[in-house]
C-alpha cells in the first residue's frame, strides 16, 4: 500500500497514521510491517490501538489529525462507523484495511479499501478440509471466527461453509464461536470445548493467530487433528 506513494524523496514529510483495531499480536505485526514500509518510503509513521472501542478510535484519529496526519490507514472497529471516521479525517484520505466499508463509502483516490478476497480464503480452507477427509461422508468441525460483523469474518466463514455444503458431505459444526482473531481467546474457547468431550475431526479458524491458539489445549490432552486455516 505504502509503496504506491512514490520514492522516499517524493514522500518526504508525509505523515501516515495507522488506526488499528486492537493491540493483539495480529495487529501489532501489521503495524511493524507497515512501519518498515513507511521507513523505506521516507514516510513518517505512527500507530494507535483502539482496543475495539469506537470512542477510542475516533479520539485517536482526531488527535492524529491535530498533529498533522496526512493520510490514514484504518481498520474500523466497526464498518458502521465509517461515515463518522471520514468526518473525523476531514480532507485526509483513508485507506481502509481488514474490515471493509460498504462500497458506497468508497471514493477513487480518497477512500479506498485494500484486502484479500475474503470468500476465496474460506473456499481454500474448505478445499483443504475436503482433501484431507475425502474418504469420510460426515465431517465434524470446530469453527473459530473473527470479530462479529467484520468483513473478514463474514467472507471467510461464508466461503468455508458454502464450499463444504456444496461437497454433498454431511457437515456438522459441533462448536462455533467468535474468537476475535485473538490467540488467547481461541485458546480459552478451545479449552472449554475440549472439556465437553465431543468428537471432532478438525478445527477451522478465520485467521492464523486463532489457529495457533487452539494448539496448546489440544496438545495438553494428547489430541492430534488436521489444522486448517488461511492466513491473510
Amino acid at each position: 500500500m505504502l509503496a504506491g506513494c512514490g520514492d522516499a524523496e517524493m514522500a518526504g514529510g508525509v505523515k501516515t497514521y495507522y488506526a488499528a483495531m486492537e493491540s493483539s499480536s495480529y495487529y501489532e505485526d501489521w503495524a511493524r510491517q507497515l512501519g518498515e514500509q513507511a521507513q523505506m518510503q521516507g514516510l513518517e509513521f505512527d500507530v494507535g490501538y483502539a482496543e475495539n472501542s469506537v470512542e477510542t478510535q475516533d479520539m485517536q484519529m482526531k488527535n492524529a489529525l491535530e498533529q498533522g496526519c496526512d493520510v490514514f490507514l484504518c481498520e474500523p472497529v466497526s464498518a458502521d462507523i465509517v461515515t463518522e471516521l471520514k468526518v473525523v479525517a476531514g480532507d485526509a484520505p483513508i485507506v481502509f484495511i481488514n474490515n471493509a466499508p460498504d462500497d458506497g463509502q468508497l471514493e477513487k483516490d480518497h477512500y479506498i479499501y485494500v484486502a484479500s478476497d475474503e470468500y476465496m480464503a474460506g473456499q481454500y480452507q474448505a478445499e483443504y478440509i475436503l482433501e484431507r477427509y475425502g474418504g469420510k461422508d460426515e465431517i465434524n468441525i470446530v469453527l473459530l471466527k473473527g470479530p462479529k460483523g467484520a468483513s473478514g469474518t463474514k467472507g471467510r466463514t461464508k466461503g468455508l461453509k458454502q464450499t463444504l455444503k456444496a461437497s454433498g458431505k454431511r457437515i456438522n459444526y459441533v462448536f462455533e464461536d467468535y474468537a476475535d482473531y485473538n490467540e488467547e481467546t481461541a485458546r480459552e474457547l478451545m479449552g472449554i470445548f475440549l472439556k465437553t468431550g465431543r468428537q471432532f475431526d478438525c478445527v477451522a479458524a478465520n485467521n492464523d493467530d486463532m489457529a495457533l491458539g487452539r494448539l496448546q489445549p489440544a496438545r495438553r490432552q494428547g489430541l492430534i487433528w488436521a489444522i486448517s486455516y488461511f492466513w491473510v
